[in-house]
């Protein structure tokens, strides 16, 4: 029993190195995710900047030109300003989440990169495969079966103390010795010498007792964790289900959306150089249009998050990213 105990524990050593490498993948995966939604966000708030640039350079014109509301050309400046404030916390934002994954990796803080856009694939992911999957390899789950089993094992120990030990001990023995100037010229011996003992535990019943109480609690104490763990495991697996479908949803509906609205803003924009459109509705269809673009770039790595979370739940996360 001592033997499998000491085998258990490297599984468990193993099995925990297994929920550290996932729990490290994922905070890598959210950090990586989090510069491309950065660098999403500041490339819409850069076109939206430069949209405001042409406006103000058009409203400047015009007021210089053809007489044009000085009031508009006013407008467009504080628009203008307000997006120039807008991209600096959008770069600022970008940069910090680079920072954020270089401390994670522990490389140089400073250490830039060249980051590669996501494709829209799509895993066929059912949720009674993945609950098949969950309780037959979520890592955390598996750690708790082997602690099961390594309690288990400790209450065959504490109970096997109550059995009579026999013990066997063997040796052999060689001597030889040379005396000259003597009769005795040479003394030599050698011998196999074996004992066989046989102890009975009288006086430790009050200890293995205790012993043996304490181990049979942890042991019924793992069982019941096991079967909590497992339960959570379902709810948390049906969960992140819903949410991955929900994301994968509105993902879908923020990619029809973001058309929606560019054909509205430059719609829009053609009616305000046309003089048919007012400086309020320019810019209204330039928000909307900006958060259409944000919107769409959080969907979309939520949705890749999402799918991880499950890949993570059903032990699937470290095999998909080994192409398995």
């Amino acid at each position: 029993y001592s033997y499998e105990r000491l085998l258990n524990s490297v599984d468990v050593a193993n099995q925990q190195e297994l929920v550290t490498a996932e729990n490290i993948i994922l905070q890598a995966a959210n950090a990586y995710f989090n510069i491309l939604r950065a660098k999403a966000n500041m490339e819409a708030v850069e076109a939206s900047l430069n949209a405001s640039i042409r406006r103000y350079e058009y409203a400047e014109a015009n007021y210089e030109l053809s007489g044009g509301s000085s009031l508009e050309m006013l407008s467009a400046k504080v628009d203008l300003n307000q997006d120039s404030t807008l991209y600096l916390n959008a770069e600022a934002s970008y940069l910090e989440s680079i920072y954020t994954l270089n401390q994670l990796m522990g490389v140089e803080v400073n250490s830039t990169y060249s980051f590669k856009e996501i494709r829209d694939k799509r895993r066929d992911l059912m949720l009674n495969p993945l609950l098949d999957d969950a309780f037959a390899q979520n890592s955390q789950l598996q750690n708790n079966r082997i602690l099961e089993e390594q309690s288990i094992l400790n209450y065959r120990i504490a109970k096997s103390a109550y059995l009579p030990r026999l013990n066997l001990n063997s040796s052999y023995s060689y001597s030889s010795s040379n005396t000259e100037g003597s009769f005795l010229v040479l003394n030599q011996s050698n011998g196999l010498s074996s004992s066989l003992v046989l102890s009975i535990p009288i006086f430790t019943g009050g200890v293995n007792n205790s012993n043996l109480e304490s181990a049979e609690i942890n042991k019924l104490s793992a069982t019941e964790r096991s079967l909590e763990i497992k339960s959570q495991l379902e709810r948390d697996v049906r969960s992140a289900y819903t949410n991955y479908l929900n994301a994968l949803k509105i993902k879908d509906m923020e990619q029809r959306n973001i058309s929606s609205a560019e054909q509205n803003f430059n719609y829009t924009k053609e009616l305000y150089e046309q003089g048919l459109a007012s400086s309020v509705l320019f810019r209204e269809a330039q928000i909307n249009l900006l958060l259409a673009r944000n919107s769409l770039a959080n969907a979309r790595y939520n949705a890749v998050l999402a799918e991880l979370e499950l890949l993570r739940l059903s032990g699937n996360l470290i095999p998909a990213l080994n192409g398995e």
